[in-house]
């Protein structure tokens, strides 16, 4: 009898440590919460000659392991080519045609959510929601393309481009919802990676001297990338 007291003794204060230890091997150790980090974003638009170059960075705040907001400041330039021509003369077997090209300086601001899964190792897949927002100022020149007929063809062939500064000023004001999707390498200090869009529901207003137009555009075929590197803290 006295034998199974102990024995049960032994086991009852053997219990504490032993849930104290798998207590603390099931508890992970605390992540980081905060990256911060720059990047570099492309975005074309489909059928046109838009382009919009951003470079800036972004800060993330984990709110849970896989959800976090993020903030971001950027610095951006937002440029039009015209590919039909505003205007177009003949002269002899010579067509002058002028094309317009706009190019404005803008700063941007933004913000989203993120959300991650692991997928294997030290990889990480994420979806995110963005919307951003921008305005600056910039200016329009127009391009004189000479275009000459060829011998014996209905095909032109263009020989001499001609830049033609108007001096138009032009402000512009830009926003845009955008939702992406990526991957990315993060470690316990860093992490790196690229996100990818196909679509983007944007508005954009152009003060061309004095004269304003207003644009709403859900671009299906609009290419956006962004390449990123941060810092976890």
């Amino acid at each position: 009898m006295y034998r199974n007291v102990l024995v049960l003794a032994g086991i009852a204060l053997s219990l504490p440590s032993f849930a104290q230890e798998t207590q603390s091997t099931l508890v992970a150790p605390p992540s980081p919460r905060n990256e911060i980090g720059t990047f570099h974003n492309s975005v074309i638009s489909s059928g046109s000659d838009n382009s919009l170059l951003m470079a800036g960075v972004m800060y993330k705040r984990w709110v849970k392991p896989n959800t976090a907001y993020r903030t971001l400041a950027s610095y951006a330039r937002y440029s039009i080519h015209t590919v039909t021509p505003s205007a177009r003369s003949a002269s002899g077997d010579t067509v002058y045609s002028v094309f317009s090209n706009t190019n404005v300086n803008m700063a941007f601001i933004g913000g989203g959510v993120e959300m991650q899964r692991h997928f294997y190792r030290k990889v990480y897949l994420f979806a995110a929601l963005e919307v951003r927002g921008g305005t600056g100022t910039g200016f329009t020149d127009e391009m004189e393309a000479k275009q000459y007929r060829e011998p014996g063809s209905t095909y032109y062939s263009t020989t001499d481009l001609r830049l033609l500064p108007s001096g138009s000023s032009v402000s512009m004001t830009y926003v845009g919802f955008v939702p992406t999707i990526g991957g990315k390498f993060q470690f316990n200090k860093v992490s790196f990676g690229a996100e990818l869009s196909p679509l983007e529901l944007s508005y954009r207003s152009t003060n061309t001297n004095g004269n304003t137009t207003g644009l709403a555009d859900f671009d299906l075929g609009t290419f956006s990338n962004r390449f990123f590197i941060n810092f976890r803290f």
